[in-house]
């Protein structure tokens, strides 16, 4: 399992039971020698119960949409299985009742809908040796290890994203992720090779562009500074985006 904190185990439980909560339930089979989907929940019919379920032949147009529903729902219940099971070995108390949309003390600078409607490899900057890593086209070694540690973590990502704050104040970050169960998108920059003055310069004009546009670094964005280019942690890494989503969770309201 995961190496969560508590905290964050707790969210994710909760994020997974409210994604289960509004997907059909159900499971395949045959039924009068056909292939079908046998569903017992559907959020949209009440009817629909354990004792009163409806089947569907996969061949059909609305098997095929229950179908690809019913993988959904049997894939996040294996993962909140796992959840649960971790968290009964390690706490005695059950997991609180979270309700969602999540209510935040603190307004987040960058949304879900930012996130979904941003072009990823918006930078033209010319790319010398692309990289390729599933649909990413990166820049460098450090990279790649870095959208490998966010995907390992599970969380949807977008590489050199533009982010403006005005005509003079902008810059493409790595990655920008986002971490569902908290609803929380999170800048990442890696900057590498600081023994380079160019890159000193470059790293220093990021953040203070998001500094002075209220992000908050730790929290809204992060960077993994590197004294060389060879120098990329992965556990480092991943310890600064437990940390910037530790510090997230404080401004969600319980």
């Amino acid at each position: 399992m995961e190496n969560l904190s508590k905290r964050h185990h707790e969210y994710k439980i909760a994020y997974l039971q409210d994604q289960i909560s509004k997907l059909p339930h159900g499971f395949f089979g045959k039924c009068r020698g056909e292939s079908a989907v046998i569903i017992f929940f559907d959020p949209d019919n009440p009817k629909v119960t354990g004792n009163s379920k409806r089947w569907y032949s996969t061949q059909s147009k609305k098997g095929q949409h229950y179908a690809s529903q019913v993988r959904l729902y049997t894939e996040l219940k294996g993962q909140l299985d796992l959840l649960l099971k971790d968290w009964k070995s390690k706490y005695v108390t059950p997991p609180r009742k979270i309700k969602f949309p999540l209510h935040k003390t603190r307004k987040d600078p960058l949304d879900l809908n930012w996130f979904t409607n941003s072009k990823a490899q918006a930078n033209e900057r010319k790319n010398n040796n692309p990289i390729k890593y599933k649909n990413h086209v990166l820049r460098s070694k450090n990279e790649l290890a870095a959208c490998q540690v966010i995907d390992k973590m599970g969380f949807p990502q977008k590489v050199e994203v533009l982010v403006r704050f005005d005509n003079l104040s902008y810059f493409y970050p790595d990655s920008t992720f986002y971490v569902p169960e908290i609803d929380k998108v999170i800048l990442l920059n890696i900057d590498g090779a600081l023994d380079n003055p160019q890159y000193i310069s470059k790293s220093y004009y990021d953040t203070a562009a998001c500094l002075t546009n209220g992000l908050v670094e730790g929290k809204d964005f992060i960077v993994l500074r590197i004294g060389n280019a060879k120098d990329m942690d992965a556990g480092q890494l991943e310890n600064l985006i437990r940390a910037a989503i530790e510090s997230s969770i404080d401004d969600i309201a319980d």
